[in-house]
């Protein structure tokens, strides 16, 4: 008895000191530090990128994302993200006086294979990140033209050149065009102050592939087809003889001083002098670009060169050496799960090409002990992971994606079990050992777990786990497991059906006695004992027109989910919920999201009670992102908070607090919607716990995840004025 009172004031005077740091904290943070941000150090595989006028910036975009990036060259450190919610980019340009920074719908690369310019540009100022609204003072064509010239003068010419033109020289006077028909295209040179064609190559081109113009207008570099690239004197229309010129280029480009043409294949970087066309250097590829550079791109004064593809380099050319990369540090988490006080999560470096990527780990983070370990490491990445209420025992399904071609690809997977009682772990064995999983969800017994596991079948020329055809696509044989956690013996439930592709998801009840399969918009109950079908239903149409349930883009979890009685489950849709008996399948009620003046889409829904759901959702209009709690019984939504960020999924606590995941970044936030502290994952087992209130803890080098932006000015975490490091921050935040 004295030792537990002995318990009850220690915790308190932590908590007492823990008050009085942020309490401290606070005044400083009013009068200096209001418009200062967290900027986190995220790993990055963006295949566009600029350099700004002076050097000192690169910007970074990807073909899906609609995040512009900014990095300082010298350091690798990320200086700001630049979001839209509007618009589907295609390159990210800088403006000619360096104020500027946009992403635009169309580069010249892809008008290179027709069509003009669709949408509009999206323009930010570089000091403050703030984007320019209404209209711009600019076209669209003006801004794509960025990325050649100069001078706004020269883009503005450019500009009324751009439904024909294809690459332009950087002082805006010439461009080359591809005019005609396959096979019959033709190449012309032409003046963009005129308007007249000023020259035109001998012959026909049937596929050209890739263009890179000098920045005088001199030399064209082509490559045709699967060949190896050829130069052309635009001044004597004649083709350059270019004996030394090697390898088939995904990417080329001249440097800004015109003295050195880059390519780039799968295996090699290469730069040839203009003088005499002979190879000056060659660079070779490390593994996480290898067939993935799709862009080269040289400083304004030609001493360093970015590559952009699976990832991003800086080279520079003076001394050879790639200077600190950018995104080396916080990785996306792939899935997460909460068991009591124990918090799981899952991350990758993501895919490689062409053979399945085993760099995922398993994190475990108990609360009462401050820090995050490693539990696993070495696995497929992960696609579902769940964790028992009392943190004790550990499942995830694994699924990696093995791209054998431009047309085929497969999966890698199987399940990893970690037993924290007895200190192991292991990797099942039985039917599905080497099976992708797409879903996994735990017993409340914990001693089983529930799958959907996706079974290759074999082809006609014996392909299975890997693809052998350039024109093949794996099949799969989908099936609902049970695995069993002490031995890893898995048995197969029930046989859901064919498919071309991995689909499905799973739902168990709070007893663990049905298990609830979904394949599109067919639902089947089966006894998870006996495997015995109990009934099957569709719910078409249940949210509107869509006769799919899926999951919008960001949700990572099952799009269905029982009650905490078993009696109705929630099913989750971009449009909105849908609430059906867990057995018969009726409609109790319906929510769409989609409606109103400001349109929302749905990222996450999760049960908070059996008469209250929590809704993630999204406002496109707005960029604004909301935690809701809808009443099923009345139908009303509340507002619980408006969070920062575009967060891809939510955890709710017992008493309320919430968790919220974006990219590799965890956030914990209070009831009323106050963020408390940011959960950061890096490479390496580098983590971070850090408070708005400038309170931090971390790994030895973990507090090199982020750092603090005032103005545009960055300082580490560990040297703001008002930063203090609290050990074992996040114990003392989840006690209070």
């Amino acid at each position: 008895m004295r030792a537990r009172e002995l318990v009850g004031p220690r915790r308190a005077l932590r908590r007492h000191v823990l008050e009085a740091l942020i309490a401290l904290a606070l005044p400083i943070q009013t009068a200096s530090a209001q418009a200062r941000e967290l900027v986190i150090q995220n790993r990055s595989s963006d295949s566009h990128v600029a350099f700004s006028p002076d050097g000192r910036l690169l910007a970074t975009m990807s073909d899906a994302s609609r995040t512009v990036r900014l990095w300082e060259v010298s350091t690798g450190h990320f200086v700001s993200e630049l979001i839209t919610r509007d618009g589907i980019f295609a390159d990210v340009v800088f403006s000619p006086d360096g104020r500027h920074v946009a992403a635009v719908p169309m580069s010249l690369k892809h008008a290179m294979n027709g069509g003009g310019w669709i949408g509009t540009a999206a323009v930010w100022r570089v000091e403050d990140g703030m984007r320019l609204t209404g209209e711009l003072p600019w076209t669209a064509a003006e801004v794509t033209a960025w990325a050649s010239v100069t001078t706004d003068s020269a883009a503005r010419r450019v500009a009324t050149q751009t439904d024909s033109v294809r690459v332009i020289s950087a002082d805006g006077r010439i461009g080359v065009a591809l005019d005609g028909e396959r096979p019959q295209r033709v190449v012309t040179v032409r003046s963009l102050q005129t308007g007249v064609v000023t020259g035109r190559l001998p012959g026909t081109f049937s596929d050209v592939w890739l263009m890179a113009l000098s920045p005088d207008g001199h030399f064209l570099a082509l490559r045709c087809g699967p060949r190896v690239a050829e130069v052309w004197d635009l001044t004597r229309q004649e083709r350059v003889r270019t004996p030394a010129m090697t390898g088939i280029p995904n990417a080329m480009a001249f440097a800004s001083d015109g003295q050195h043409l880059a390519t780039a294949d799968e295996r090699m970087i290469r730069l040839y002098d203009t003088r005499d066309w002979r190879a000056t250097d060659s660079i070779a590829v490390d593994d996480e670009l290898i067939a993935g550079i799709g862009e080269i791109v040289f400083s304004r004064d030609s001493k360093r060169m970015a590559i952009a593809g699976q990832d991003v380099r800086v080279i520079d050319l003076e001394t050879r050496t790639v200077l600190p990369k950018p995104a080396s540090k916080v990785t996306p988490i792939d899935a997460w799960s909460l068991g009591g006080s124990v918090l799981t999560v899952a991350r990758s470096r993501g895919p490689k090409w062409r053979y399945a990527d085993t760099t995922a780990t398993v994190e475990l983070w108990r609360f009462d002990a401050g820090a995050p370990r490693t539990i696993g490491s070495g696995l497929y990445q992960v696609a579902s992971i769940a964790t028992s209420s009392d943190g004790q025992r550990i499942v995830a399904g694994m699924m990696a994606e093995t791209i054998w071609s431009r047309y085929t690809e497969a999966y890698e997977g199987g399940d990893w079990i970690w037993d924290g009682s007895r200190g192991i772990t292991r990797i099942s064995n039985g039917p599905g050992d080497r099976r992708p999983i797409s879903d996994v969800v735990l017993a409340p017994d914990g001693a089983s777990a529930i799958a959907v596991t996706h079974d290759p079948i074999p082809s006609t020329r014996g392909c299975a786990y890997i693809e052998c055809g350039e024109d093949e696509s794996t099949n799969y044989t989908v099936y609902v497991t049970r695995i069993d956690l002490r031995t890893g013996r898995q048995t197969d439930i029930v046989r859901l059906g064919r498919s071309d592709g991995l689909a499905g998801d799973v739902a168990l009840s709070p007893r663990g006695d049905r298990v609830v399969a979904r394949r599109d918009s067919v639902f089947r109950v089966t006894d998870a004992n006996t495997g015995k079908r109990l009934s099957r239903f569709s719910v078409a149409g249940a949210l509107g027109e869509s006769d799919t349930f899926h999951a919008c883009s960001g949700i990572d979890g099952p799009v269905m989910r029982f009650s905490p009685n078993g009696s109705t489950l929630l099913l989750t849709h971009a449009a909105g919920v849908a609430i059906v008996g867990a057995t018969s399948g009726r409609v109790v009620r319906r929510f769409p999201v989609d409606t109103g003046e400001s349109p929302r889409v749905l990222v996450s829904g999760h049960f908070a009670s059996d008469s209250a759901i929590a809704l993630l959702t999204c406002a496109d209009s707005t960029s604004t992102t909301l935690l809701e709690r809808l009443d099923i019984r009345t139908g009303q939504v509340q507002t619980i908070a408006r969070l920062s960020g575009f967060p891809d999924d939510v955890l709710i606590l017992p008493d309320g607090r919430f968790f919220t995941r974006e990219g590799g970044v965890i956030r914990l936030y209070a009831s009323t919607g106050e963020l408390r502290a940011s959960l950061l994952f890096g490479t390496d087992g580098e983590w971070m716990v850090v408070t708005p209130e400038g309170l931090y803890d971390a790994s030895p080098r973990g507090t090199e995840l982020a750092l603090w932006r005032t103005g545009t000015t960055l300082t580490r975490v560990s040297e703001i004025v008002d930063g203090r490091h609290v050990p074992g921050l996040l114990r003392e935040l989840m006690s209070r």
